[in-house]
């Protein structure tokens, strides 16, 4: 009895606080576009998962709009969270410790928008749970959330690996290093099958590396090259559609914004178009690939100057969240979504946003410094090692992966930071009272 309570606490708690906060929940337009997808206004592209909105779609059909994916990805979380924590804490404790790090600002948040990272947050801390458990059919299930999670993310890879290689049960019995072999093995075929479903479900390509993260890095390159004249610029850089072929480095320049891509293709000083067709998409991958291989310095100081950003090593504030007030309602009405938000709904969201202009707690890098900190403290804990290696694994890959210093992408990385705190902390806790008289 008391156990099926306690899952009730943990996730009625949860799910009323995330309905107070943001009910029926936030979209961004990134979020409109994958709803716009599952109701078949949109053809599934490879901008975004297509196994998303694939998972949409019925829910849409029960309730329209994105409660019922908020509650689905913040139950997972939920679920998962408190799974791993009850094994290392009473049960009670554990209810309040999940809650506590649901509801800390950074990942209550980010929970109560409906994104692909905070889906694939809760799919992967579920289906982690899932494959530490004892028993044998959670274990086995926990492969289709790992698929699920490679599916919604290119670069999951990276915080699935160190995951199944590390706490891999199988097969059952044999050494580690065996474990390891098969758990590293299994991951391949999970990036396999994902790659492959993905491609079974685009409809319509719009090569999003090309467009978006090769574009970044691209203009940023020219930037911080040496001085390049523009026959220079033009033999690097042929056949990609270059808004000009006049001053191109000092376009680049102007051009260039380390806080994301859009500027260098949509502002009036944009650097370069869309790439559409083949020849176009093939001369902006081989510019990339020039342009890595003759300045590589320059390549590092893009990535650094973004990753710099991404952490939250600037002076400058800015808000690291969305809420109320960045919703397009209009564009929301057009899909019957109504987000007349009421007066505690926009105190909330002012109370966050103020919080997280200037705050530690909206910056990455604290985060990447406790997880460092926690992965020697718990390296004999082999559960909360391989948690850590995911997150750290999963924020070193977006040197090169992210196209943007989204906080959001750091969630994965927050979210295990805290979990495995709580672990460090039980564990000081059981063992000071063992030792006490």
């Amino acid at each position: 009895m008391y156990r099926w309570l306690q899952w009730a606490i943990v996730l009625g708690v949860g799910w009323l606080a995330v309905a107070i906060y943001s009910y029926p929940g936030f979209m961004s337009f990134d979020s409109i576009e994958q709803l716009a997808v599952a109701r078949g206004l949109q053809k599934f592209s490879d901008w975004h998962p297509p196994i998303m909105a694939l998972l949409w779609r019925p829910l849409d059909w029960i309730v329209r709009g994105p409660w019922l994916m908020v509650m689905l990805q913040c139950g997972l979380l939920l679920g998962g969270g408190f799974a791993l924590l009850r094994r290392v804490v009473r049960p009670w404790v554990a209810v309040a410790m999940t809650l506590g790090v649901f509801l800390w600002p950074t990942v209550f948040t980010s929970m109560a928008v409906v994104w692909k990272d905070s889906l694939m947050a809760g799919v992967l801390l579920a289906s982690y749970a899932a494959l530490t458990s004892e028993r044998v059919w959670p274990q086995r299930a926990s492969l289709v959330g790992f698929l699920f999670a490679t599916m919604l993310r290119h670069n999951a890879l990276f915080a699935v690996l160190p995951l199944l290689v590390i706490s891999s049960p199988w097969p059952k019995d044999r050494r580690p290093w065996v474990k390891r072999g098969v758990g590293f093995a299994i991951t391949v075929c999970l990036v396999v099958g994902a790659q492959l479903g993905n491609r079974l479900l685009v409809e319509e390509k719009q090569h999003p590396f090309q467009n978006s993260l090769a574009i970044y890095d691209i203009v940023g390159m020219v930037r911080y090259a040496e001085p390049l004249t523009d026959a220079q610029c033009d033999e690097l850089l042929v056949g990609v559609p270059l808004a000009t072929h006049e001053n191109i480095q000092k376009r680049a320049d102007r051009a260039f914004n380390p806080y994301g891509w859009v500027d260098a293709v949509w502002s009036d000083r944009r650097f370069m178009d869309h790439a559409k067709t083949e020849a176009e998409l093939d001369a902006v991958f081989d510019a990339w690939l020039r342009l890595i291989e003759r300045y590589p310095r320059a390549y590092i100081s893009t990535r650094l100057r973004l990753i710099k950003l991404l952490l939250g090593f600037s002076n400058r504030g800015g808000v690291n969240i969305f809420n109320a007030h960045l919703e397009d309602r209009k564009l929301l009405a057009s899909y019957g979504i109504d987000v007349d938000r009421g007066p505690v709904q926009l105190a909330l969201s002012q109370w966050f946003v103020a919080v997280s202009w200037d705050s530690m707690l909206f910056r990455a890098y604290p985060y990447l410094v406790l997880a460092l900190c926690l992965l020697f403290a718990l390296r004999r804990n082999p559960t909360m090692l391989a948690l850590l290696a995911s997150a750290l694994a999963y924020e070193l890959a977006l040197f090169v992966v992210a196209p943007s210093p989204d906080l959001r992408y750091s969630h994965w990385l927050i979210l295990c930071a805290l979990i495995a705190l709580c672990t460090r902390v039980a564990t000081a806790w059981t063992t000071g009272s063992a030792r006490a008289p």
